[in-house]
């Protein structure tokens, strides 16, 4: 199933083109979200962190600050912590990603959550921001994402840099 990961997180291209249901702004980061149509959004953190998930809560992309200069630091961070929660977890090499100008670090994953079999992305965005980078985690049961892929690549190719 990585290549289903591989493609959410490296694709360049949409193979269709979701509505969205809103933009958000993640202020500390200093971009915007579209938030596909029959997704929500939620903040917590003091807005620090935002994620977006289906309406059944089957996959969710989760958005959230680390220090400037952490993009190749925090993938690293990210899965030591994720190793905790997850079992098995197996991680790509990080390879160069860039959304509308953002570059960074982007790593696929799949591991078992819960019993359940789970593919993930891990990618780590250098951001307007002086102050922040921004973490970016993407995780869904591998059946289950792969049902919501153009959603999911739609949430990557619209993350725009707000000034």
């Amino acid at each position: 199933m990585r290549t289903v990961v591989t493609g959410l997180v490296l694709a360049a291209a949409l193979t269709a083109t979701p509505a969205f249901a809103e933009t958000i702004t993640h202020k500390a980061a200093k971009i915007s979200i579209d938030v596909p149509e029959n997704w929500h959004s939620s903040t917590d953190n003091g807005g620090d962190v935002i994620t977006l998930a289906d309406k059944n809560e089957n996959v969710a992309v989760t958005f959230a600050i680390v220090d400037a200069g952490a993009v190749k630091t925090a993938a690293k961070a990210a899965k030591h912590m994720l190793e905790k929660k997850i079992d098995k977890l197996t991680l790509t090499e990080p390879k160069d990603v860039s959304f509308n100008g953002m570059s960074g670090v982007g790593v696929q994953g799949d591991g078992f959550l819960n019993g359940v079999n789970i593919d993930l992305a891990i990618i780590v965005l250098d951001t307007p921001s002086d102050d922040h980078d921004l973490i970016i985690i993407a995780l869904g049961e591998d059946a289950k994402l792969a049902k919501h892929m153009d959603e999911v690549k739609y949430i990557f190719n619209h993350l725009r840099p707000k000034k």
